[in-house]
């Protein structure tokens, strides 16, 4: 006697898992739109694996005329923003136009 194997309709199949994993899907979308647009966590990770340790953060603030922008060193600053942006030394930062902060 041989064994008849079921008849599998791919295309259900595929609908199928998307629809058990539709949770885990939006929760993955949701994380990764919120750390784009407001925590900038994974951007700053990525720079200390590119640096090889804690990069130079850039940040520019709208305050007086015109704005300034300053760079604070690492062990000064909070890791994270959107708006930060990451340099492996010193001298990258201060190549953009960038100041050294006076507060740290």
């Amino acid at each position: 006697m041989s064994k008849k194997e079921p008849v599998v309709n791919h295309k259900q199949s595929s609908q199928g898992w998307f629809i058990r994993h539709r949770l885990a899907l939006g929760i993955v979308v949701f994380v990764l739109l919120l750390d784009i647009f407001v925590t900038g966590f994974m951007k700053f990770g990525y720079y200390v694996v590119t640096c090889g340790g804690m990069p130079v953060q850039v940040t520019y603030y709208a305050i007086g005329w015109g704005g300034s922008t300053l760079y604070n060193t690492p062990g000064h600053y909070l890791p994270g923003g959107s708006a930060a942006t990451y340099y492996c030394t010193e001298q990258q930062a201060s190549n953009t136009g960038a100041v050294k902060d006076l507060y740290q």
